[in-house]
């Protein structure tokens, strides 16, 4: 939008005129030759026909030399853009000569005023001030030695008058020109910046949807996974003397492979739906699901001493799926690596804040690069939530995690 404000801006700024204006003027830019040949043939017409008839007023008439002088005046203006600064000398030195008695001819001090405005408009401002300080005090100097009234004559100071009109029309179209130029970079440099700052949301955008599916998945595959290895161990001991309890391990092993591939489905359908109306936590959980989850490891062989303190209704959907898998990663943890088969779960709602807390026996717990990716999460996750986590052993007794997620602004 800022792009477009400036785009607006530039086509509808009173210095560059209508969009007729402005076609011409790149029509006139890129046929330079053209525009210069058809000024000059103007000009010279013009100021032919004005002579013709001044000369016949006073019973004169049209002579080669007034022919001549106005083909000089025409190719001087023709050529003025090619060599601007040669031209305006030449044109000086004729427009010098026009003044002489008997030989006014005024169609070369036009061409001096056009050469002077060219030098203006296209060369640096050094220049063209010195151009136009010499062109006026020569001229005015010879039109004060050639005349005989006084120097103050307004044919006198009208020599100054037209070649500071002249360079104030060259300051002006340079300025202009100067400032467009600025106006196109500024505007380029906008869209450079516009540009980059969306291709860093992108890779931003694309990086936090790939740790985000990361933990979906590691929550979603560590679960149940650790459960399966848990309950394969022990088929594999009772395969022999229990045929019954490993046929029931197996059976926990069958079910929690479903509950895997079920959960990775809907992982799957979920990254593979468009629309702005899908939110990152469907078809995932909440903690309306935490009593089925601490079911399932107690189906595992986990004894979970679970409390609540508080109502957990009505806690918006981000900070229950952030508490419900920091939850069922803190107790798979548990039961991968606790030394017992129990574990304290403690959920505390208040105004403010939801307090889980989860303990477990140690059995020489590794840190959190040894163990893999799940106290990783587990802290991206609170994180995200601008939450607070405190994670480690007390003592050589228990190993303890005591996570805060704030509830403000979440319960909508």
């Amino acid at each position: 939008m800022l792009i477009d404000h400036f785009d607006e801006e530039l086509n509808t700024s009173p210095a560059w005129g209508t969009a007729r204006a402005r076609r011409l003027r790149d029509w006139s830019a890129r046929h330079p030759f053209i525009v210069d040949g058809a000024l000059a043939s103007a000009i010279s017409a013009l100021l032919l026909f004005t002579e013709a008839i001044d000369a016949g007023e006073v019973g004169a008439k049209l002579d080669w030399v007034d022919i001549a002088v106005c083909a000089v005046a025409g190719i001087l203006i023709a050529l003025r853009r090619y060599a601007p600064v040669p031209v305006f000398v030449v044109a000086l030195a004729a427009a010098l000569w026009s003044l002489i008695p008997d030989d006014d001819q005024v169609v070369l001090r036009v061409a001096a005023v056009l050469a002077l405005y060219t030098v203006a408009s296209t060369r640096p401002r050094r220049v063209a001030w010195l151009a136009g300080a010499v062109s006026a005090a020569a001229l005015f100097a010879m039109a004060v030695a050639t005349n005989s009234g006084p120097w103050f004559a307004s044919d006198n100071l009208q020599q100054i008058a037209w070649m500071g009109a002249a360079l104030a029309a060259g300051e002006a179209v340079r300025s202009r020109r100067a400032y467009a130029i600025a106006r196109d970079e500024r505007a380029q440099a906008i869209r450079e910046r516009i540009e980059q700052e969306r291709e860093e949301e992108t890779r931003r955008a694309v990086i936090e949807e790939r740790l985000r599916i990361a933990r979906e998945l590691h929550d979603v595959v560590a679960h149940h996974i650790a459960v399966v290895n848990v309950q394969a161990g022990v088929a594999q001991h009772l395969l022999r003397s229990n045929p019954d309890g490993a046929g029931e391990a197996l059976g926990h092993v069958r079910a929690r492979t479903k509950n895997v591939l079920d959960d990775l489905a809907g992982i799957l359908n979920t990254m593979r739906e468009t629309g702005d109306s899908l939110s990152v936590t469907d078809p995932l959980p909440s903690l309306d699901r935490l009593a089925s989850l601490v079911e399932e490891f107690s189906a595992s062989g986990l004894h979970v001493d679970f409390t609540i303190d508080g109502d957990l209704a009505g806690i918006g959907d981000a900070i229950g799926l952030t508490a419900f898998r920091i939850i069922q990663e803190g107790l798979t943890n548990a039961h991968r690596h606790g030394s017992g088969e129990w574990a304290i779960l403690h959920v505390c709602r208040t105004d403010d804040e939801l307090r889980i807390e989860i303990r477990n026996a140690v059995a020489n717990r590794p840190s959190d690069d040894a163990r893999g990716h799940g106290m990783i999460g587990m802290r991206e996750r609170v994180a995200s939530a601008n939450g607070t986590i405190v994670a480690g052993n007390t003592g050589d007794v228990e190993f303890r995690v005591v996570v805060s997620l704030p509830l403000a602004g979440a319960n909508s």
